[in-house]
């Protein structure tokens, strides 16, 4: 729950490449679950952490505070972007990580992205044949965009670690903000020039302003009775 994200990235690439070693290991099966955090449904995740061993007294308060969150006529999806919901995430799909590891498939696992090790296409048809109803039944569809089938070559290439491409630019920008020589104009970091002729058509621009909104803001005389009396006759006919 609290292990940095890079870390886990990692720990996910280490045992893909683990797996992949096996000779029987040809093709790789990625899943992907479509509106994984949006889609779940909480009185199934109530269930699951009960079986986990969940204090059972707590459930009925935890319950009520999620589905605080939802509508009146949901029960489905929890906040993104906070640890609760990635260790709730993580109990979610334990029924799935069992169901694989029953299966007798080496899989690894990323919040909702699976990786299943297989030698054969048929094999990883055979398996979604078995997968697709399992999550159907805790209310999970695939996000059949992102699933593929690849050879294991093709692993590392169609995975690229994009959290290291992200800490080499701030590496980058980083050496270049310590430089003597780096120079960024932007903010308040560069000093201000002023000019002469520029500061006097600027100050009779603004006179001009204020002068065009003191008129404006005059009031206008009132119209004389005889005009207000033929509007309103006019109205009238």
């Amino acid at each position: 729950m609290f292990v940095p994200t890079r870390t886990c990235w990692n720990a996910l690439q280490t045992a893909l490449l683990k797996y992949s070693k096996a000779e029987e290991v040809k093709y790789i099966l990625k899943i992907d679950v479509a509106n994984y955090f949006g889609s779940m449904n909480l009185h199934t995740l109530i269930n699951v952490l009960n079986d986990s061993g969940y204090v059972g007294e707590l459930s009925g308060r935890l319950e009520a505070v999620l589905t605080s969150y939802t509508s009146q006529r949901s029960s489905r999806g929890i906040l993104q972007g906070m640890f609760p919901s990635d260790l709730f995430g993580n109990f979610y799909m334990e029924p799935i990580d069992r169901f694989l590891k029953e299966y007798g498939v080496r899989a690894a696992r990323y919040v909702d992205d699976i990786y299943v090790l297989l030698d054969s296409v048929e094999a990883a048809d055979r398996l979604l044949g078995q997968l697709i109803p399992k999550l159907r039944y805790y209310d999970l569809v695939l996000n059949e965009a992102k699933c593929m089938i690849i050879p294991k070559r093709q692993l590392h290439t169609a995975e690229p670690d994009l959290q290291a491409l992200f800490d080499d630019a701030v590496e980058e920008i980083r050496d270049q903000m310590n430089d003597e020589d780096f120079d960024a104009d932007y903010g308040l970091q560069s000093e201000w020039e002023y000019g002469d002729d520029e500061d006097d058509d600027d100050d009779e621009t603004e006179d001009d302003r204020k002068e065009q909104l003191g008129k404006s803001w005059r009031p206008q005389p009132a119209p004389h009775a005889g005009h207000e009396q033929e509007v309103t006759a006019s109205s009238a006919s």
